[in-house]
């Protein structure tokens, strides 16, 4: 089975997409599957450690003018020039599913996938565009889990949501669960992958 994956990493955008990502990519390949990451931004720990893993990384180049979408800066340029760039590098491809993590891409981009590919996941958890997909997961809990994409979604679509669905790592997958009692005495803030504002 052939697996592309469009999602990028940068300072502003965080590490957090490519992680999960990489989560999905590392369960599929233990499967026989062959996993290709197609990124127009990518940070160089991000980079080094999808080689480690052995998953093949392919660039695409920014250009255009961003469109409407809250986060469309985040993309570098616009959406129909980055699937002109990806189709292009699916030129000798045809893959068996598509999974696109990324806040700048919406429905306009996924429909110019529908004959090249054989399925389209979508990972989101901000339900603020459209889609078009036939897979669609949301790791998160919210109050309106069950009807959050239901004016978002514009084909049939299979949705995979909260935190049952969550890409975790096998080393936090099996950690055991603990109850805890009494006084909280230390706390971890953890920042992820970037710390654009030196919070740390």
């Amino acid at each position: 089975m052939k697996i592309a994956i469009r999602t990028d990493a940068s300072i502003h955008i965080g590490t957090g997409h490519v992680a999960r990502c990489q989560t999905l990519a590392d369960a599929l390949r233990a499967r026989g599957a062959d996993v290709t990451f197609y990124c127009r931004h990518l940070t160089d720990g991000m980079q080094a450690r999808l080689n480690e893993t052995g998953h093949r990384v392919e660039r695409l180049e920014g250009g255009g003018a961003p469109d409407e979408l809250p986060h469309a800066t985040w993309l570098g340029g616009s959406q129909d020039i980055d699937a002109s760039q990806l189709l292009e590098q699916l030129a000798e491809e045809s893959p068996d599913w598509l999974v696109v993590d990324h806040y700048a891409l919406d429905a306009r981009w996924e429909r110019r996938f529908r004959h090249r590919v054989g399925r389209i996941l979508v990972i989101d958890d901000l339900a603020d565009r459209d889609h078009d997909c036939d897979l669609l997961l949301d790791q998160n809990l919210w109050p309106d889990n069950a009807t959050r994409y239901d004016q978002r979604l514009l084909s049939p679509t299979r949705r995979l949501l909260g935190p049952r669905y969550s890409l975790l790592r096998p080393e936090f997958a099996s950690t055991p669960r603990r109850e805890r009692h009494g006084p909280i005495h230390r706390i971890l803030v953890f920042f992820g992958g970037v710390d654009a504002h030196n919070q740390t």
